[in-house]
């Protein structure tokens, strides 16, 4: 069996961080809101930094991992130092012997439930209705401007946000 097909695994992050045809950019951002570029050899890098640091957790040398995934000391050197592309039976199979999850190997990304888990931590906030009514409407008020006037005005708040952090200390 592949063992990129794997139940558990989800094998689309390895399918979306693809190359651009024309800028040796890849696509870090999986919902395309805020599209953050990466460069190849920057992915490459975090994506070897990560192998090395859950290698050595395990406390296996490239030596053990290179024999537990079949390929060469080499080869596990220079996944970890970024220098070549790693296909992806093969990043399964170092997340599977490293206990780790393929996703664990590339940067996080925003995802589509951030709104809901921000809802529910205000909702554990014990507030009265009012300050919670105040907050909707300074979000919807920042989201009926463009983008020069919203600027202008999260920049307000934080220099009053950073106002009352400087009484408190003092």
């Amino acid at each position: 069996m592949n063992i990129s097909n794997k139940i558990g695994y989800n094998y689309k992050i390895v399918e979306f961080y693809h190359q651009k045809p024309h800028d040796n950019k890849v696509d870090s951002n999986i919902n395309g809101k805020g599209v953050k570029l990466m460069e190849k050899a920057e992915l490459l890098n975090f994506i070897g930094n990560k192998i090395k640091d859950y290698r050595l957790k395990k406390k296996y040398s490239q030596a053990d991992l290179a024999k537990l995934i079949g390929v060469t000391n080499t080869s596990v050197s220079e996944y970890e130092r970024g220098k070549v592309n790693i296909d992806a039976d093969t990043l399964f199979q170092i997340a599977d012997v490293l206990e780790a999850k393929v996703d664990d190997f590339f940067p996080a990304r925003k995802s589509d439930s951030e709104p809901i888990d921000l809802m529910n931590e205000f909702r554990n906030i014990n507030l009265d209705a009012k300050y919670l009514l105040m907050f909707k409407e300074m979000f919807d008020k920042a989201n009926s401007m463009n983008e020069e006037e919203r600027k202008k005005y999260l920049d307000s708040l934080k220099l009053t946000i950073e106002f009352h952090d400087k009484l408190r200390n003092n």
